[in-house]
């Protein structure tokens, strides 16, 4: 069983990127790097992965199985899907079949406010075919009639695809970090006891900022005081 499962998305530059991770318990946090998402914001005609991110992206996994034991494997983007670039790296990287489909509801605000998404992967020993049909299925379904993405679409999305499906277990995932302050202080300390020492004199508070959450912590003068 995977442990945890972290993704990143890379682009020619460092600073285009996109970070995601997830852990067997359905813990699941990510961002988009600041210079990414102005890019993106900034050019609303974008239609591929290529130009958001630019020539030579590609896209890194690890796999964390426990016991101090990691798989890193790292593909090429070769399509203009995101999804359809999944499905590459898991046919690529570990031989294995795959396809992926999502959709995304967004408001006026920019902001994801639902989504879907399929992923599909073959047995060993099962006929390529089955991802032809599941694909197919999608495809049909879309064609006859967009899919609705309210409270109830994930409940009923393996049905409107398939008459002879069976849901063997479901999952709840949620937003959540393990980050905290005690895992800043190594980072304040860092600082030197010069800076802080400063910061004390001056009354300043220090804030650190997570980069995968937002979440902000702040260190008063009197904290600060105590670690000096």
């Amino acid at each position: 069983m995977i442990a945890q499962l972290s993704i990143k998305v890379k682009g020619i530059r460092p600073s285009l990127a996109i970070f995601a991770d997830a852990d067997w318990t359905g813990n699941v946090r990510g961002y988009v790097s600041e210079e990414l998402l102005d890019r993106a914001l900034g050019m609303p005609d974008i239609t591929t992965m290529e130009q958001l991110i630019g020539e030579r992206a590609c896209i890194q996994m690890v796999k964390d199985i426990g016991m101090d034991l990691a798989f890193t494997g790292i593909t090429d983007m070769p399509y203009s899907k995101l999804s359809d670039n999944f499905g590459h790296y898991f046919h690529q990287s570990e031989q294995i079949p795959s396809y992926f489909w999502s959709l995304l509801l967004i408001n006026e605000e920019n902001e994801v406010v639902r989504s879907i998404g399929i992923a599909a992967q073959l047995l060993p020993g099962a006929p390529p075919s089955i991802l032809r049909q599941i694909k197919e299925a999608v495809i049909e379904r879309e064609r006859q009639a967009p899919f609705c993405l309210n409270d109830d679409t994930i409940e009923v999305l393996p049905n409107l695809l398939f008459e002879d499906i069976e849901v063997m277990s479901t999952n709840t995932l949620q937003l959540f970090c393990e980050c905290s302050k005690p895992v800043f202080y190594p980072m304040l300390y860092s600082l030197g006891i010069t800076e802080l020492k400063v910061a004390c004199a001056n009354r300043q508070s220090i804030e650190f900022v997570c980069h995968a959450c937002g979440q902000a912590y702040s260190f008063s003068p009197e904290e600060i005081a105590g670690l000096v």
